[in-house]
């Protein structure tokens, strides 16, 4: 019979013409592929159209040529590969694949996590005010929008970036609506303060009005001012209240003056009163005149002043013709002696 025996390193060949060897050689890993995952491990080594899943003949690190010791992928900002060395008691393979360069960067979603907070600290102070409905549902819309993007593991910095532009912006937009809101009930409060003076007249109540619209305007913002139309009138209220004023003022000096003229009486004194308020009332405006309400008193004693001159004067005349009679004495019959 044929036999092939081995012994030592020899091989003996017992009646066996020819003999086929296959030995199959350790796989070289420097040519294989390194497939990383989504997460930069290693997921898949494909070596001579062999693809290879179970890694436990290999030692698996991260890092750069330099070092590359780490057993996990790298977390820090960086470029690195991924390395596959076949273990020293590996039959199957030998030598060691590098994969392609991946870069980590971390992703600083501190700034949008920032701008959300604030969009949302503005949102909840206006969104149960129906004057901000419109403002507030717009608001809303770009905080989701962001807070997508801050949730979600799969975006770049560049999609950080962008979204927190976007949720600052519409926050920004957001406060100017709300200013534009404000602003206009402000002035519309202040436009109702003015129309309801009304008519001025020389009144508390009238004046109560127009102070009371001054002091509303006086509190508004340079822009909420610009946006009372009817400014105008309050400034022709007081305008119109302080001419009342100087009228009244003017008439109630010479009102003074008539009531201070007292009982009439044919003396300088008398006289003297009288002429300073006729003086007086002479002066004012025919507005002002209207206000003295107790001119007739006026005219009532200058013609009790005239008649009690004129009484004196008539007195004053007979008294001067009684005198001069008087002054006759006896009178005597003298006749001319020839």
């Amino acid at each position: 019979s044929n036999s092939v025996s081995l012994s030592g390193s020899s091989l003996y060949l017992d009646g066996v013409s020819s003999i086929n060897f296959v030995i199959e050689m350790p796989a070289d890993l420097s040519t294989a592929t390194v497939t990383l995952g989504a997460d930069n491990t290693v997921s898949k080594v494909t070596v001579g159209g062999k693809e290879i899943t179970d890694f436990s003949e290999f030692d698996i690190t991260y890092g750069t040529d330099d070092s590359h010791t780490a057993t996990t992928p790298p977390t820090e900002d960086g470029t690195y590969y991924a390395y596959v060395a076949a273990k020293t008691t590996s039959d199957n393979y030998t030598g060691t694949a590098r994969s392609n360069e991946f870069t980590v960067l971390t992703i600083d979603k501190t700034s949008l996590n920032t701008a959300i907070s604030d969009a949302e600290t503005l949102y909840d102070s206006i969104k149960d005010d129906t004057d901000y409905s419109t403002i507030a549902s717009t608001l809303k819309t770009a905080i989701d929008a962001a807070k997508e993007v801050a949730d979600s593991d799969e975006v770049d910095q560049d999609a950080v970036d962008t979204a927190t532009s976007n949720i600052t912006t519409a926050k920004t937009t957001a406060e100017a609506g709300k200013k534009d809101v404000d602003d206009t009930k402000a002035a519309n409060a202040v436009k109702e303060k003015i129309a309801a003076i009304g008519t001025v007249e020389y009144t508390t109540e009238s004046k109560g009005k127009i102070d009371e619209a001054r002091a509303a305007y006086n509190g508004l913002t340079a822009d909420q001012k610009a946006l009372v139309t009817n400014y105008t009138d309050l400034t022709t209220a007081e305008s119109s209240y302080n001419t009342l004023k100087a009228d009244n003022d003017a008439a109630a000096e010479v009102k003074t003056l008539i009531a201070a003229i007292g009982e009439v009486t044919y003396t300088t004194e008398s006289k003297g009163k009288i002429d300073e308020a006729r003086a007086a009332y002479n002066d004012l405006t025919a507005d002002q005149k209207a206000l003295v309400d107790n001119y007739a008193t006026l005219t009532t004693a200058e013609t009790t002043y005239a008649t009690e001159k004129k009484t004196a004067d008539d007195n004053a005349a007979a008294n001067a013709v009684k005198e001069k009679i008087a002054a006759i004495g006896t009178v005597e019959d003298r006749k001319s002696v020839v």
